[in-house]
């Protein structure tokens, strides 16, 4: 199982792979850049959480939960509008590259649909130590931040994508 540290750089390290695809894709919507980007910054942030001697657990299932969301109705919304676009190209140059930002966007979702559930079994993991009597159980707060951060960027993303379709 992985430690909390390599964790942390694992964030980091997608995070950066996030802003660098960023700017690759000049030509999306601006709605689509902005949640990109803050959630590329979420994935840095709690990867600097993560790294730190003690871990702020709700910031890394805040950002696990938005992550979720930006994949799932990203993956969704985005790609819908991006085959329908990908169907109805005319000119033939523009194929690779559109492909080319086709294909990197759904291998980000793809890694953040799979890799933030992994992060939340770790982190539950971590709370498996036995705490002192009356404490509260970092676990069900995490997993209450994860859901409603989850909601929440489920609810942001569909206002900001909803006129895309």
């Amino acid at each position: 199982m992985l430690t909390t540290r390599e964790l942390g750089w694992s964030n980091i390290v997608f995070g950066m792979f996030s802003l660098i695809r960023l700017t690759a894709e000049p030509h999306f919507r601006v709605q689509v850049v902005l949640f990109d980007a803050s959630v590329a910054t979420l994935w840095l942030l709690s990867g600097k959480c993560l790294l730190s001697s003690d871990p702020a657990w709700m910031i890394t299932a805040m950002a696990a939960g938005a992550s979720a969301a930006r994949s799932m109705i990203s993956g969704t919304v985005v790609g819908m509008r991006m085959a329908d676009s990908l169907w109805n190209i005319r000119d033939t140059a523009m194929v690779p590259q559109a492909v080319a930002d086709s294909a990197a966007r759904f291998l980000s979702y793809g890694v953040e649909f799979l890799y933030w559930p992994f992060v939340v079994l770790v982190m539950l993991k971590a709370f498996d130590a036995p705490r002192p009597r009356g404490q509260p159980d970092p676990g069900n707060s995490s997993c209450l931040a994860f859901a409603g951060a989850a909601v929440l960027g489920m609810i942001v993303q569909a206002a900001l994508l909803g006129p895309l379709r």
